[in-house]
């Protein structure tokens, strides 16, 4: 006789009510093998120690179905308990790898502690390279993350004043490392000497190339630049021209090494510094008969007060007639303005400063920009060139030359 009557194991429909009777298993089975089978009178040894029920004589027969059944629903109850079992356990783990992968995605630690994002270059992100203290300014070399004109991930070098945060003396595009490393360090990033990343230069550029003065491969051009910041005139040129020899004068030492440590300025045959007074060097090159093919004036001063170029010390007229005598005479004058702050030195000012000296100059709006920018000549047929519509053809050529490969 079936002495046993077996019971599924509970469904999620059918809870146990009182929660103190739950398996505390480490796998959560929903069933327990003391409560697979319930007895009436017998248990499965007692039918094996007295032979059978106590009411009926059972068979071998008889038996062996019993075994055979409980051997059975034991099988059957483990496998139910095993499946739900791995499937948790696959939950748990996916639930852990995403709620890493939410973590490392909102730039957070499990804990909430604050972390740099790895491995990926977040628009607006700044890194602060280095610091230098001038005898005027305190310097800064800061990284920005942007997106360019054509909408992708760049990371611009940028020489900034402590005094006069809106401006940045030069600005250079660094060479993103392929693959990016997963700890960004772009300190040891490499300068995109290609581009040209300063709109008043590429102005000034593209009047020099449409006046022919950087155009004459067959000849060597001999440059003169006042002033040299982050060095970005003579970094553009030395990859970008192969005939063109420039001197720098800078009057601030550090200037240079900083140059030199963040921005790979080298001195060599093509190009050299002066350290020393830019008004000083005109008057003895004017007074020895050195001569140059293009003057460069990008000489600031840059406080909490005012920021203003040229220095107003290149503005008197024994100054100017320096730069005269110091261009041959199919020479250029390319000059950048700019004046904030406590300052009356207007455009037209400095404009009709030069003008007094030099044959012509026209003037350049830099678009979206603060900085103006001046081009005098020598001689009357450069000034007429320049009034004319083929020369800013020409220059709007070479301006889209720029922009294409920005």
């Amino acid at each position: 006789c079936l002495v046993g009557e077996m019971r599924r194991c509970p469904s999620s429909r059918n809870k146990r009510r009182d929660n103190s009777e739950r398996s505390h298993s480490t796998n959560k089975s929903v069933c327990d093998f003391s409560n697979v089978f319930s007895f009436k009178k017998h248990n499965v040894p007692a039918l094996l120690r007295n032979g059978g029920c106590k009411s009926t004589n059972l068979s071998p027969l008889t038996i062996a179905v019993v075994m055979s059944t409980v051997i059975g629903a034991i099988l059957l109850c483990g496998l139910i308990t095993k499946v739900p079992t791995q499937t948790d356990s696959f939950k748990q783990e996916s639930a852990s790898s995403s709620s890493s992968q939410k973590s490392q995605s909102n730039g957070r630690s499990p804990t909430g502690e604050s972390k740099p994002e790895q491995g990926r270059l977040i628009e607006g992100t700044t890194f602060l390279v280095g610091s230098y203290k001038t005898n005027e300014n305190l310097l800064h070399v800061v990284d920005q993350v942007i997106r360019d004109q054509k909408n992708r991930i760049a990371v611009l070098r940028e020489l900034k004043v402590e005094e006069a945060p809106m401006m940045a003396l030069s600005r250079y595009r660094l060479v993103i490392p392929k693959p990016l490393p997963v700890e960004i360090d772009t300190s040891k990033w490499q300068i995109d000497y290609k581009y040209l990343d300063s709109e008043y230069l590429q102005i000034l550029f593209a009047a020099g190339y449409s006046l022919g003065l950087l155009n004459h491969e067959e000849t060597t051009i001999q440059m003169l630049s006042i002033g040299l910041g982050g060095a970005t005139a003579n970094l553009f040129l030395r990859y970008a021209t192969e005939n063109v020899n420039l001197t720098t004068v800078e009057i601030d030492e550090t200037i240079v090494e900083v140059a030199k440590k963040y921005f790979g300025y080298v001195e060599d045959e093509r190009q050299h510094c002066v350290v020393g007074d830019g008004v000083q060097f005109l008057s003895d090159s004017a007074r020895e008969g050195n001569k140059f093919d293009i003057i460069l004036l990008d000489a600031s001063k840059n406080t909490e007060e005012v920021v203003i170029c040229p220095v107003e010390a290149f503005l008197e007229t024994s100054v100017i007639q320096s730069m005269v005598k110091t261009l041959r005479k199919h020479g250029i004058l390319l000059l950048n303005y700019i004046a904030l702050g406590a300052t009356d030195v207007s455009l037209a000012t400095v404009k009709k400063a030069f003008e007094e000296v030099f044959e012509g100059c026209i003037s350049f709006d830099v678009p979206a920009k603060l900085n103006k920018v001046l081009v005098c000549v020598k001689r009357h047929a450069q000034y007429k060139q320049m009034q004319s519509e083929k020369f800013h053809s020409d220059m709007q050529k070479h301006l889209n030359a720029f922009a294409n490969v920005q």
